[in-house]
């Protein structure tokens, strides 16, 4: 286990003490970096725009995330299985704010 002091053996250290709701609120955190990721950055979270497109039997919709400059080369993001969420939306911004235009599209 690691601490300030540096590294050593684990068997010679105690784990610290934690509690039930402490790890749930862990794991509550980390659940909502992605998006606190996007917020925390005006730039990104002004980056990411809804779109949809009109077909005949209904529409498609997602996400977009535009580059400052224009013309810029275009990325279409693919979701995970669970759909389009905030990780996604994070990830189509960070690559708007390196120069390309970034379309995750809802399956």
């Amino acid at each position: 286990m690691c601490d300030l002091f540096g590294c050593g053996n684990s068997s010679d250290k105690p784990l610290p003490p934690v509690s039930d709701e402490e790890r749930r609120n862990f794991l509550k955190g980390i659940a909502a970096l992605p998006l606190a990721a996007v917020l925390a950055c005006p730039e990104l979270a002004r980056a990411v725009r809804p779109f949809a497109i009109p077909l005949g039997a209904g529409e498609v919709t997602g996400f977009v995330a535009m580059p400052e400059k224009k013309p810029a080369p275009t990325l279409l993001l693919v979701h995970e299985w669970w759909g389009l969420n905030d990780n996604i939306k994070a990830v189509a911004a960070e690559f708007a704010a390196q120069g390309y235009i970034a379309a995750a599209i809802d399956l």
